[in-house]
């Protein structure tokens, strides 16, 4: 009989990672004040970049932070030493993130950034505040978890988890200091139910985003015609002919203008059809250069 123990273990696993990580990351507001202020300050882009399991904290945050206005490109850990190094300049900032803080290609890629004439802002969240990325960083947010928060002890879990509340917190923080509104987020993310949402709060259609429980009906939005107040003004030119309808009796009318129906050229003549092989033999008409024998 399959049992559930293990999904349950987990589920208990994540709550307890989640809130021994909310208690680290809580205790040091100086570093949160750092790392944000970083972020606000950057006149170029934002540039979160990982590898692996963290790759995708990367891209989320890169993708929430364009969602409130905020310039921010995600690049994979592996292809800065393959081109993308030039795209780098000195007011971006490059949010590094690792578990571990060990990541060959990021710690490669903040010695290359080290190295610039006018280097970046480098940001690490990691879950070791000792680790090489850690200290090699302008800013850091860290945590530490234990092993038995992972799947097997390995596969990230409880830290996956602490990388997203990171990511959410970042988030929140910076659209406050943007100051960030209902309006903002609509025109950088009008799609999808997000966009609709947004729409609809800044509209005053909804004070808040809700859902709606199945069976009851939706709010209705109020019906605006777009051409209420936009009169027709421009009559049709004089010289533009209008077929008419066919009224009972009359001879069947043209559908093309007089001065089309004048200039109608008469139809091309008939072709007669003729058979190739009527008189047998050979065909008259050739195929791919040679004479066709018609069979029989």
């Amino acid at each position: 009989v399959m049992s559930s123990g293990a999904f349950l273990r987990s589920l208990r696993s994540s709550e307890a990672a989640v809130a021994h990580a909310v208690r680290q990351l809580s205790a040091r507001p100086e570093r949160v004040t750092a790392f944000a202020a970083a972020l606000h300050r950057c006149g170029g882009t934002i540039l979160p970049t990982a590898i692996g399991k963290s790759a995708a904290a990367a891209s989320r945050l890169a993708a929430s932070l364009r969602s409130v206005g905020a310039r921010a490109h995600w690049v994979h850990a592996a292809e800065w030493a393959h081109g993308d190094l030039g795209a780098v300049r000195e007011e971006d900032v490059i949010v590094c993130i690792s578990n571990s803080g060990r990541s060959a290609e990021l710690l490669a890629l903040a010695a290359e950034l080290r190295a610039l004439p006018r280097p970046p802002t480098i940001l690490a969240i990691t879950g070791d505040e000792r680790s090489p990325l850690a200290l090699l960083a302008s800013a850091q947010l860290s945590w530490s978890l234990p092993t038995e928060h992972e799947i097997l002890r390995v596969l990230p879990a409880g830290s996956a988890l602490a990388q997203d509340l990171v990511v959410n917190a970042l988030v929140a923080q910076l659209a406050e200091l943007r100051g960030s509104t209902l309006a903002d987020l609509t025109a950088c993310h009008p799609g999808g139910a997000i966009g609709a949402a947004a729409a609809s709060a800044a509209l005053g259609g909804l004070s808040e985003i809700t859902w709606v429980p199945q069976g009851q009906p939706l709010p209705q939005r109020q019906q605006v015609d777009p051409f209420e107040k936009v009169p027709y003004e421009s009559p049709p030119p004089p010289d533009m002919w209008v077929p008419q309808m066919q009224q009972p009796g009359q001879a069947p009318m043209s559908s093309q203008p007089p001065s089309q129906q004048q200039q109608q050229p008469p139809p091309p003549p008939q072709r007669q059809q003729v058979d190739p092989f009527e008189r047998g033999g050979q065909s008259s008409l050739p195929m791919g250069g040679f004479p066709w024998p018609r069979g029989g």
